[in-house]
């Protein structure tokens, strides 16, 4: 029923209408896949294809509704074609989100309802083609994939359509940028390098209780809310590296030597989850913290308090080993802060934030710590 004092849009009561949207977004929400991630036997393929196509079934129906509502008389056809090209490639989803969402045009909400029933219609066609498929872990990421596109697209919804006169979708929530959400997930592998680093220092030449150290990290690891957005190849780096440690670990006769070569792998994987730093977004959003950088620095003197430099570089904590060791020592010598970023600087040279980035990128510096209930980071913060 519709409540009083609502007008029908196209057709739909929005906040009805939305209101529908946001009880699947509870329940893709609440899918434990990182569970099953251990298990993947033809019933939990099964379970996992289910709701899968369940949920996007759903979800296509509801943006197309909402695609109707939200498309007003006059919006032409050569709108719909463009996205339709622009949306050829699945991995631009997400980008187009947030491109819509800045521009805060009179369309937005149309246009994300487009791309989002699209999308929701390309994945379903993808699920189906997997069904028969004896790959788990294909199975998990297209859950994964299906759960962070339902949700990225009603809060892009709610953003834009929400903003339209005369339509109350309730109060706004969190819009999630792929910058912060990149920022996120960065900051807690930065995290984990340093656990590592710390379990070769202190355990030195006993490499069973290095691994030892290491297994309860990724075990807190995973536990984290931002593992769902960890890429799959990482996600299954750290669930093999974890399993050959329990298996290392639970052994009658182990070796020292064996522990070693795990140990070697251990540092290999946190190479890997290094490369996270290759992200358009993460390139741009360093370039322009690191120019700010340099231009703070440079009007520093010898001895002058660093507080707000270090609270500024902890905006790239991950970014580059040699800052990542300034701010665990919380270092106070400005020359060796100078060079440390000027390096930096260096090597991403190549990578230069555009203008338009800027008020996205310094507005994910103050939202990047703050969400999910996580304490904001200050210059006495040592979260390591």
């Amino acid at each position: 029923m519709r409540a009083p004092g609502t007008s029908l849009v196209g057709g739909y009561d929005p906040a009805a209408l939305f209101s529908q949207l946001q009880q699947l977004v509870g329940e893709v929400d609440a899918w434990a896949l990182d569970e099953l991630e251990g298990s993947f036997s033809p019933a939990v393929r099964a379970r996992v294809h289910r709701q899968t196509t369940e949920a996007l079934d759903e979800a296509a129906t509801l943006f197309g509704r909402v695609l109707r509502a939200a498309t007003k008389p006059s919006r032409s056809a050569n709108d719909s074609a463009k996205l339709v090209a622009m949306s050829d490639d699945p991995g631009v989803f997400l980008w187009q989100l947030d491109r819509t969402v800045e521009t805060a045009s009179s369309t937005a909400a149309a246009d994300i309802a487009f791309i989002a029933k699209l999308e929701m219609n390309t994945l379903a066609r993808e699920a189906r083609s997997i069904l028969d498929v004896d790959d788990g872990w294909r199975a998990i990421e297209l859950c994964e994939r299906t759960r962070r596109h339902i949700i990225k697209a009603t809060t892009a919804l709610r953003r834009t359509w929400g903003a339209t006169p005369g339509i109350s979708l309730g109060q706004d929530e969190v819009y999630v940028t792929e910058l912060v959400r990149s920022l996120r997930v960065r900051r807690r592998y930065a995290i984990f390098h340093r656990r590592v680093a710390m379990a070769g220092a202190e355990h030195g030449d006993r490499p069973t209780a290095r691994l030892r150290s290491v297994g309860t990290s990724i075990a807190v690891l995973i536990c984290r809310p931002e593992y769902r957005d960890f890429r799959m190849g990482d996600r299954m780096l750290l669930r093999d590296l974890q399993r050959v440690i329990v298996r290392h670990l639970g052994a009658v006769d182990t070796s020292e030597h064996a522990a070693d070569r795990i140990w070697q792998d251990t540092l290999g994987a946190v190479q890997i989850l290094r490369q996270i730093n290759r992200r358009p977004e993460l390139l741009e959003h360093d370039n322009l913290v690191l120019d700010t950088l340099h231009e703070q620095l440079a009007g520093l003197q010898p001895g002058e308090d660093l507080a707000a430099i270090i609270e500024q570089a902890d905006a790239v904590l991950g970014c580059d080993e040699a800052i990542d060791e300034r701010l665990r020592d919380r270092s106070a010598d400005v020359s060796a802060w100078r060079a440390t970023v000027e390096t930096a600087r260096r090597r991403l040279e190549p990578h230069r934030a555009p203008t338009s980035a800027h008020r996205e990128i310094r507005a994910a510096h103050d939202r990047a710590g703050t969400a999910q209930g996580e304490p904001a980071r200050g210059a006495n913060s040592r979260n390591y």
